[in-house]
């Protein structure tokens, strides 16, 4: 309830009722995201992490933003979150690897797969993902006390083939993990670094119900037996106990890894590890139901997102996809795509002679397209195992005492840096040589000039002083800033470059280059491109253009949504607008109904409410539907339809067809013989 208005003069009170619409203001950022992301090491160390990322991780990312959950929300003092709607990489947390499950420690340049639940979420399969937890969510003394027990929670699809687990592992190689089995058993496991498995609890899948959701709660209990306690989204739980290894650190050191595992013909989605006396599984409902297109839409590249609003991110995305978002009755978050949004049920059918109060419609001819192109923004990624790329080089600026330089270093508009260095070490002449002649890192510095333009150290015994800064401005942007308060006395001016002379210590290939020098270890390149499909509307139509943006970036997706919105405007169907009905409070946006008209217009027409308009007054309730129209059937054929059903016939072989049959008999089925 929104707002309340009344006058005393009146008994009539109006309430002004709306829903969470206003939780998609919130605003969020995220830097640039990669299908294939590098290494989490920036000196060779690693390889290349395969996230698998899926348009339906940006609809989650956004989603979240604003408080709608399809997994479960970050727990207190949370190490690890990785909601797996998409993509492998978490929103707490650091993705060490990611890659096909196929083979466990044998790194796979494959991604991994995906699939949609009837729920509204997606799981992840043949996946294997180790993360590191975030240091500043991890609390002090970092082990499991019984005031602060740690919890790890998984979600399973309703399918499992073999085992599939999210653990947590101490630097002594033992682990606690939470398991669910072919079955979907439900395992609560204490592992020892040699191999050893210890069951401390479990649930039957008989017991568990339909469950998708379950947390494993750690805690000590006395100075050398650890409980734990399972519970689920069903309300089913389960208790257990085992004695840790002495070795083990589990009530004294920190988690050092938390790994995802669920091979092929498994399902994992909403991996967690945090410490918390609350069970996610048992303590959150979903609030989101997010169903993306079918086959689920791979994405090369996500730009990065500084201070953007959720809902307009959503609302862009929904709009490039043709997909539709709502919140529904409940307050969940609904994104549909079209296919699916067209293709459910019919939930009701509504009758002239029961539920319509009327029934008008239009069609419109400039509604109807001679051709449909889509655009789109493809991508190229270029991924190092080192900070190697050069993202920018600055302009060589000339400086003298008491002058100052700012510099703001953004991307171009059709280019993402990935994993910028953004701790820049010195070169200052010949200071660093040895650092800046291995190609690697970014740098900030200057060199020294005299007055004939030649170089000079800049440090040569004398009282000098300088004040250099670098800082990371959101998610795609950098600051350096330079000023010289004090030149020493031989040193006129200094200029934004590495050494150019040939008696400098930096090798040749690296001489006289911008400062700052800024690299990252990986770079993507957007290119606009376009489809057309062969699917043509009237010649005298006029043309359209829809703007997928960067949400599409394959051209088989492009394709598809071209030939999908041809196909709808090449000979577009009637549009059904505010049909007055009698009211039925259990119509919502995204029912499939069907209206049926059998006595005037002989018209049966099937459609998704698209919007829904109620007023309640004392004694007085009205509604009004309006439909996205997927079929239209006539009950009776047209006269052009008579006409080629009897053609060539004369009229005594008309009448031949129709001897000793009433005239009732031909109305209720003129082309039945």
């Amino acid at each position: 309830m929104d707002s309340t208005s009344g006058d005393v003069s009146s008994r009539e009170i109006s309430v002004e009722v709306v829903d969470d619409f206003d939780k998609l203001n919130s605003e969020f950022s995220h830097r640039p995201m990669a299908r294939m992301m590098p290494p989490l090491s920036t000196i060779g160390q690693g390889f290349q992490r395969m996230t698998g990322l899926l348009s339906s991780w940006v609809t989650d990312l956004a989603a979240r933003a604003a408080g709608f959950y399809a997994t479960p929300p970050m727990d207190g003092y949370c190490l690890v979150s990785a909601p797996l709607q998409g993509s492998t990489w978490p929103e707490r947390g650091e993705l060490r690897d990611s890659y096909r499950g196929d083979n466990v420690g044998v790194w796979h340049k494959y991604h991994p797969g995906a699939t949609r639940e009837p729920d509204g979420w997606l799981t992840m399969s043949n996946v294997y993902a180790m993360y590191e937890p975030d240091p500043y969510n991890t609390p002090y003394n970092a082990g499991i006390t019984s005031a602060r027990p740690l919890n790890l929670t998984m979600m399973a699809g309703r399918t499992q083939s073999l085992s599939s687990y999210v653990a947590a592992y101490w630097a002594s190689g033992h682990m606690l993990r939470v398991a669910c089995t072919g079955s979907r058993e439900i395992r609560a496991q204490m592992i020892a670094a040699d191999g050893t498995v210890t069951n401390m609890a479990l649930i039957t899948p008989t017991a568990a119900g339909a469950w998708t959701t379950v947390t494993a709660r750690f805690r000590p209990s006395g100075s050398a037996s650890l409980t734990v306690e399972l519970t689920t989204d069903t309300g089913a739980s389960a208790t257990g106990s085992a004695t840790p290894l002495s070795t083990a650190g589990m009530f004294t050191a920190p988690i050092t890894q938390v790994r995802v595992y669920a091979p092929a013909g498994c399902y994992i989605a909403g991996a967690q590890v945090s410490f918390s006396s609350l069970s996610p599984a048992s303590s959150w409902s979903r609030t989101a139901a997010i169903r993306p297109s079918t086959p689920l839409r791979n994405m090369i590249l996500v730009p990065g997102l500084t201070t953007r609003s959720a809902g307009e991110l959503l609302k862009a995305q929904a709009e490039a996809e043709i997909s539709a978002l709502w919140i529904d009755e409940d307050g969940r978050l609904q994104y549909r795509d079209r296919a699916s949004l067209l293709s459910g049920s019919v939930v009701k059918t509504l009758t002239s002679r029961r539920d319509l109060l009327g029934l008008s419609w239009s069609t419109d001819s400039q509604d109807a397209r001679r051709k449909v192109t889509v655009k789109y923004r493809d991508a190229a990624v270029s991924i190092t195992r080192r900070s190697t790329l050069v993202a920018y080089e600055g302009q060589k600026e000339e400086l003298r005492e008491g002058e100052d330089q700012e510099v703001l270093i953004e991307p171009p508009e059709d280019e993402e840096w990935l994993m910028v260095d953004s701790t820049p070490r010195t070169i200052l002449s010949d200071f660093n040589a040895d650092k800046f002649n291995s190609g690697e890192g970014s740098f900030i510095g200057f060199t020294g000039l005299n007055k004939d333009g030649d170089e000079y150290a800049f440090f040569d015994g004398s009282a000098a002083d300088y004040r250099m800064a670098f800082e990371l401005v959101g998610t795609r942007a950098w600051r350096t800033t330079l000023s010289i308060p004090k030149m020493p006395p031989n040193v006129d001016r200094v200029i934004t470059q590495s050494r150019s002379e040939d008696t400098s210590a930096i090798k040749k290939s690296y001489r006289s280059r911008g400062l700052p020098l800024l690299r990252c270890m990986g770079k993507g390149k957007w290119t606009d491109q376009e489809v057309t499909p062969g699917i043509t509307g009237p010649s005298w139509a006029t043309d359209l253009t829809h703007d997928a943006s960067w949400f599409i970036q394959y051209r088989a997706d492009a394709l598809a949504l071209a030939n999908e919105i041809a196909q709808a405007t090449a000979d577009p169907l009637p549009v059904f607008e505010s049909i007055p009905i009698r009211p039925d409070p259990r119509l919502q946006l995204g029912d499939k109904v069907q209206v049926q008209d059998p006595d005037i217009t002989g018209l049966s027409i099937t459609g998704v409410i698209c919007g829904v308009d109620q007023s309640v007054k004392a004694g007085e309730h009205t509604m009004t539907v309006s439909l996205i129209v997927t079929k239209v059937d006539a009950a009776y054929p047209t006269l052009g339809e008579f006409d080629t059903w009897h053609a060539g016939k004369t009229l005594a072989e008309f009448e031949a067809l129709w001897s000793g049959q009433t005239l009732a008999a031909l109305d209720a089925a003129p082309l039945s013989r």
